[in-house]
């Protein structure tokens, strides 16, 4: 597990990308279009990470990369993460690849959800 308080150290850990200049520019990318959300836990360090493209439209967000510590998964972070990010980007389905690579290829299923059922699930 690692602690840190930057989120390219974040994702380069705990991800598959191979180019950090890369990632970088790609973080620096989603921020600018406000398709990023970095959550930090009570001592300023990184706990989540999530990066996703607005698609259909406007009518959807695809995950591309959802990340979260060991020690936060199942804290209900991925429902902060979309109230906060539909204040910017009110979308009506999440769609989010298994397996999704930095290459581009797909080598699981794609899940959709309507932000209206993920909502209402339980924790």
């Amino acid at each position: 597990m690692i602690f840190t308080s930057d989120p390219i150290e974040f994702l380069w850990h705990y991800s598959t990308y191979v180019d950090k200049d890369k990632l970088r520019a790609r973080i620096q990318k989603h921020l600018e279009y406000k398709t990023c959300r970095i959550l930090y836990d009570e001592n300023d360090l990184v706990c989540a990470v999530c990066l996703w493209n607005i698609v259909d439209n406007g009518k959807a967000a695809h995950i591309i990369d959802l990340i979260f510590r060991e020690d936060r998964r199942k804290h209900d972070l991925m429902r902060k993460i979309l109230v906060n990010g539909m204040r910017i980007w009110p979308v009506k389905f999440l769609i989010y690849d298994r397996d999704y690579t930095q290459d581009g290829s797909n080598r699981g299923r794609q899940r959709i959800w309507s932000v209206e059922r993920f909502l209402r699930r339980k924790a």
